[in-house]
């Protein structure tokens, strides 16, 4: 262990496989993988300068993160869920406005939801304009809502 390298190598590599800890993601633990390979040639011997074990370092990078990463996230899926999601999540059940008028035939239905105007399917009722529609699910951009029978009036305006 006289050459520096290793030493450079295996300091870099624990700081960022420990530090994954406090960086979750599987990124950054491939990256200190990556270094440690990288320490373990040195180890073994193998005379490569320092711009080539950063271009290899670079190389097993990447590799590690497109592929095997991918691989993990199989198994090991993230704890975390998106913005969207949840968006969704939060609309299922709500009652909407319908501001264009909804068949199951096509898909020119709009509705009236957090703001704005969406587009929406339904997949059995016909619903008319100026009637509340309850949403089911998102698929895609589009909602997928179903026949309420509820009219719009004055005082059920704002939902």
């Amino acid at each position: 262990m006289d050459n520096p390298y290793i030493i450079t190598w295996l300091i870099l590599g624990a700081v960022l496989v420990v530090s994954e800890l406090f960086i979750p993601g599987g990124v950054v633990i491939f990256l200190g993988v990556s270094a440690l390979l990288i320490a373990g040639l040195y180890t073994l011997g193998i005379s490569i300068s320092i711009l080539d074990s950063i271009f290899i370092w670079l190389a097993i990078s990447i590799f590690f993160v497109l592929v095997i990463r991918r691989f993990f996230k199989k198994f090991w899926p993230s704890e975390e869920k998106n913005e969207e999601s949840s968006f969704s999540e939060m609309a299922i059940g709500k009652l909407v406005r319908v501001v264009k008028r909804i068949t199951p035939e096509n898909s020119e239905g709009r509705i009236f939801h957090a703001g704005t105007s969406w587009p929406a399917r339904s997949e059995k009722d016909e619903i008319n304009e100026d009637e509340y529609a309850k949403i089911l699910y998102r698929d895609g951009t589009s909602w997928i809502v179903e026949k309420t029978g509820k009219k719009i009036t004055e005082d059920l305006w704002e939902i």
